[in-house]
């Protein structure tokens, strides 16, 4: 007997398989249905010949009431979620309908909207609903509306066959359903509230979820006791295919590789991928976009994905393009982490992020009940600790503050979609009042702190008692200085610069408590400078005693700082063993540190294109870091998956023992590395040098680490040319090394950078070690044609987005003597790799022909109205005056926080001079000019 031909998939109509099911199979199950609201008493098995007898009599009530149609009308079935949804569909398709499917949840006004675009006055509907149909009536008195039979009635008929006889040629094009999206993004909210709730899934074969990320706690916790699936698609695609995966990848996607799909790089720093639906005629009979979007080759679904970092054929979901907000200052911000966490409260029915085109985000919040005023501010004080918790989830400048969570009105529930996910852009425009009122108020939260700070003996006060006070208010805005330390450095734990804005403001309403002298000495510098809680409180202390104001630290005391530094560190430098060790030539095998950032990555990306490395080691603080760097080398190297496979990843922690490494690591490090290139350091303008001690020690351990490698690997610091910056004012920096503490420009940053310089230095003398030092000038963009986009440049992207709200930009600030992105990296690859000749090698990248700032100034004035462009001291001057900025003023005008950096620019810097012909030499590149053209394409990746 001959075997029965395969059915034609990709080629079959639904109306004629049901037809075809229910008279081949007919007690094939097709689904369940409860026999009563309590699932105790079991359920009702319904069979493919039950929807098919369903669809029949349906088929014929509709040409009883409405005829047939020729024309494909659109008929509008509005019910509950049963199977007469089923039954109503096929029944619609036999008649020659399309079915229009609006949600009963949605706003009567937007189901009118739906009829009216779509043509549809026949309404269909379940009794159920009739309240929402009055609705509709009222709204648009054209509806003919139909209550149609309850699934009993429909079930227990007995209709004649009512036959559908297109084939599929004739059929393939009819439209038979109208689509609509949600118009929303969104996430689901915590399930699993019960203790016992978890035993409900334990029977269970599966639990899937679509439409919106799964609580990962959630998913976890179901993950121990059954299979949870994940499907994903959209009214555009359909369901995209997906292979089956082990229990524990339950948050990942492996879509089915036959799917003709690309999964493109998007943001090469966040490492997500959108994915992208391709066309053609191989998948003209399985794809749906063929039919949604007859004509397009590829359709971008905005949904963003990351790579999986060890199996890279997995994906997980991470978002919509459209769910990330914009902030007034052009920074980007990702919500969704933040919302998930914040989600999972029990109280909170939703959660979602606001603030495109603000100066700030905030965070709009929705209880499950009615809460009188006392009940909100309960409510309040037990969600905010959790608010804590889930801001590090995101970046740093979107970071919720508590003055910026809005409650919503139980009369004024979040707006959402049938799938019972939060309608973003109509949500916020139910609260556009009360969002208008949060961002209008201007005044910084005034945290007040009591701490019983009295004199004993007057005027006298205890150091702890002060310590207390200090410690209270930086809490007040950086939660963790509660169990810092005494003596541990606040921005080695996270403060940022908004937040020192914050304290210094809650400082000096504070100490005005406390005396009659002015307070307004205290400035961010003064937390910059005394960043300990025990150096802040032994200054406070001595202005509250004595009212003894901090002597500005003099260019010589700077300097006697870093003397002191430097010295330290050199007495703990490795003595070199006496034996004489030859030159190695050898570069197969080299360890960058700091590879995932914007220069770290180009370095990399060039490295990784020469075939004679036959291995790198990535170490970097992130422990994410391998899936952020692969995305980003696939932007930037072409056939970037074979070279790949060359790289290996280390998380380290600089300034602890071994580099944070565990022994092995460390060991293999030693063992196997020839050249290491130090490239990790906070790019921060105002701290003090101080605050740079992790990366100083660590500097010292590498040193460490050469003396004990098999090798005496070679270490090759990326320094900046701002650590001989000042003296280039004065005369020719050297491509040599600079005992002078002063060389440096008058920055924290510049200081370190020559200090570490000094060590390495020492170091090449005491311990024998090889080393190269490139000072390196201002990165730019890429030049023209490359791949990539300019990163920020906090110096200079903070100046000119304060210029634009000040419609005021500074007429000479430093010359244009940028250096591309992807010519540096060529210079610095052909640097690294060449041979080590004598212990000590320094290089100046610098270029030829650096152009005044006035070119930039003329560039940004054609973008943007410019009405003044006036001396930099008098702009410095104009953000000066701004006393006690708040976080909104901060966002329009980030320059305030790098005041000091400005300010030790004195009138702007002309010209400087700089040494570059062993660089020029050695690297065989010649930096290009930077044009107006690239400036124009440079500030355009800034939004600028």
């Amino acid at each position: 007997m001959a075997s029965e031909a395969e059915p034609a998939y990709g080629r079959r109509l639904m109306p004629s398989v049901l037809d075809e099911l229910a008279r081949k199979n007919p007690n094939k199950l097709y689904g369940a249905i409860p026999k009563s609201s309590d699932v105790t008493e079991g359920f009702r098995d319904i069979t493919v010949a039950d929807i098919a007898r369903c669809a029949n009599f349906m088929a014929a009530w509709i040409v009883e009431r409405f005829g047939r149609s020729e024309s494909f009308e659109t008929l509008t079935y509005i019910g509950i979620e049963d199977f007469r949804g089923v039954a109503v569909f096929h029944a619609a398709v036999k008649c020659g309908y399309k079915l229009l499917l609006p949600s009963p949840r949605n706003p009567p006004t937007t189901n009118v909207s739906l009829m009216a675009q779509t043509g549809s006055t026949k309404l269909l509907h379940a009794a159920e609903v009739l309240p929402v149909v009055k609705q509709l009536q009222n709204l648009e008195p054209t509806i003919r509306p139909e209550v149609i039979p309850s699934f009993n009635g429909m079930i227990n008929s007995t209709p004649e066959h009512f036959p559908y006889e297109k084939d599929f040629e004739e059929a393939r094009d009819d439209p038979i359903l109208v689509l609509h999206s949600s118009g929303s993004t969104g996430n689901t909210s915590e399930i699993l509230q019960e203790p016992n709730g978890i035993d409900l899934f334990k029977d269970l074969e599966f639990v899937g979820h679509s439409g919106a990320p799964l609580n990962p706690a959630a998913g976890d916790r179901l993950s121990k006791v059954t299979d949870v699936v994940s499907v994903y698609g959209s009214t555009e695609t359909f369901l995209i295919p997906e292979l089956a995966l082990a229990r524990e990848d339950w948050a990942w996607h492996e879509f089915n590789p036959a799917f003709k799909h690309e999964m493109r790089l998007y943001d090469p720093a966040e490492g997500t991928y959108e994915m992208v639906v391709l066309a053609d005629e191989t998948n003209k009979d399985t794809s749906a976009i063929h039919h949604n979007m007859p004509g397009i080759t590829e359709y971008h679904t905005k949904d963003l994905f990351t790579r999986h970092p060890e199996n890279p054929r997995l994906f997980k979901y991470y978002g919509r393009r459209d769910d990330i907000i914009v902030l007034a200052n052009g920074a980007k911000l990702y919500p969704i982490p933040l919302e998930v966490s914040v989600q999972s409260h029990p109280s909170l029915k939703g959660a979602f992020v606001i603030g495109n085109g603000r100066t700030q985000a905030a965070l709009l919040v929705e209880p499950r009940a009615f809460l009188d005023e006392n009940q909100r501010t309960k409510f309040f004080e037990e969600l905010w600790p959790l608010i804590e918790r889930s801001n590090p989830l995101i970046a740093g400048h979107g970071r919720i503050q508590q003055d910026k969570v809005i409650c919503a009105n139980p009369d004024k529930p979040f707006a959402r979609t049938p799938k019972g996910t939060v309608i973003r852009k109509l949500s916020e425009a139910l609260y556009h009042d009360e969002i208008e009122q949060l961002y209008s108020d201007s005044s910084p939260a005034k945290k007040t702190v009591r701490v019983g700070l009295n004199p004993i003996v007057k005027p006298v006060y205890e150091l702890p008692d002060v310590m207390e006070f200090a410690r209270n208010i930086i809490s007040s805005s950086f939660a963790v200085a509660a169990t810092i330390p005494d003596d541990g450095d606040l921005y080695a734990y996270g403060l940022d610069s908004v937040q020192t804005l914050e304290i210094v403001s809650n400082l000096r309403r504070n100490l005005q408590d406390q005396t009659s002298s002015p307070t307004a000495w205290v400035s961010p510098r003064t937390i910059y400078r005394n960043s300990t809680i025990l150096d802040l409180s032994r200054l406070l202390k001595g202005f509250l005693d004595e009212g003894a104001l901090p002597e500005e630290e003099s260019e010589l005391v700077q300097a006697r700082i870093m003397d002191q530094i430097v010295e330290g560190y050199t007495k703990a430098l490795p003595k070199s063993s006496g034996s004489q060790t030859t030159e190695s030539s050898g570069t197969s095998v080299i360890a960058l540190v700091g590879s995932t950032g914007y220069l770290g990555t180009h370095v990399l990306a060039a490295l990784l294109q020469n075939p004679n490395i036959s291995r790198i080691y990535c170490l970097n603080r992130g422990s994410d870091a391998q899936e952020r760097q692969e995305a980003a080398l696939h932007e930037l190297v072409n056939g970037a998956q074979p070279l790949l496979q060359r790289l290996r990843y280390m998380t380290v922690e600089l300034g602890k023992p071994l580099l944070g490494l565990g022994q092995s690591d460390y060991d293999r490090l030693a063992a196997e590395v020839e050249v290491i290139v130090y490239n990790s350091w906070r790019l921060d303008f105002g701290l003090a040098l101080r605050s740079f001690d992790p990366f100083l020690r660590a500097t010292k351990d590498l040193v460490e680490l050469s003396t004990a490698s098999k090798s005496r690997m070679r270490i090759v610091f990326i320094s900046s040319m701002s650590s001989v910056a000042q003296m280039a004012r004065k005369t020719t920096a050297p491509e040599a090394p600079v005992p002078d503490a002063s060389a440096a420009f008058n920055t924290g940053y510049a200081q370190s950078k020559l200090a570490a310089e000094r060590i390495l230095a020492n170091a090449s003398r005491i311990s024998g070690v090889h080393v190269s030092i490139i000072r390196l000038c201002q990165v730019g963009g890429p030049t023209s044609g490359s791949p990539g986009a300019w990163a920020d440049q906090p110096w200079i992207s903070a100046l000119l987005r304060t210029a634009k709200t000040l419609k005021s930009i500074p007429s000479k600030v430093a010359p244009i003597d940028w250096v591309p992105v992807d010519t540096a990296a060529a210079m610095l690859r052909n640097l690294v790799l060449e041979p080590a000749h004598g212990a000590l090698r320094v290089y100046n990248i610098y270029p030829a022909r650096p152009r005044p700032w006035e070119h930039l100034v003329d560039v940004f004035r054609e973008r943007h109205d410019i009405a003044e462009v006036i001396p930099l001291p008098r702009w410095v001057r104009k953000l000066r005056d701004i006393v006690d900025p708040t976080p909104e003023d901060v966002g329009r005008m980030p320059a305030l926080k790098l005041l000091d950096h400005y300010g030790a620019l004195g009138d702007g810097v002309t010209e400087i001079s700089v040494a570059t012909e062993r660089a020029d030499k050695v690297s065989k590149v010649q930096i290009p000019v930077v044009d107006n053209d690239m400036l124009r394409s440079w500030l355009q990746d800034w939004g600028l």
